[in-house]
């Protein structure tokens, strides 16, 4: 799954939807992007429509930590809903880092690839 994707600019993200009820949320390489009301209320929806998501940061070379709280708490909010989100960042990955030391890597799942997300 790990494809390379083109992102415009202004997109944090792109998603893709591998079949109904799944849906692959693939971060941009470079993720500074500030975080607004519309692509939070988009990255929700995604949770509300499918019953699995997996955040694709495989390419993720940077992303600013405010993302990564959002992925937690998107991460608990489908909990809640009897949803599940996962992170496809690999094991040595900045993404175990950032979560690490703002205290919520306990609270996100990490796999090593999309595919292993869907075999779980």
């Amino acid at each position: 799954m790990n494809t390379e994707t083109s992102f415009p600019d202004d997109r944090p993200f792109a998603i893709t939807y591998p079949d109904e009820g799944r849906a692959v949320i693939q971060f941009a390489p470079i993720c500074d992007h500030d975080r607004t009301p519309q692509l939070e209320a988009e990255f929700l929806s995604v949770i509300r429509q499918c019953d699995q998501v997996v955040c694709d940061l495989a390419q993720t070379k940077q992303i600013v930590s405010a993302w990564i709280r959002i992925i937690e708490r998107m991460t608990s909010d489908a909990s809640k809903m009897g949803k599940s989100v996962v992170v496809a960042a690999g094991n040595d990955h900045i993404v175990h880092e950032i979560a690490d030391v703002q205290g919520i890597g306990g609270r996100l799942e990490f796999v090593a690839s999309v595919e292993e997300a869907w075999t779980e």
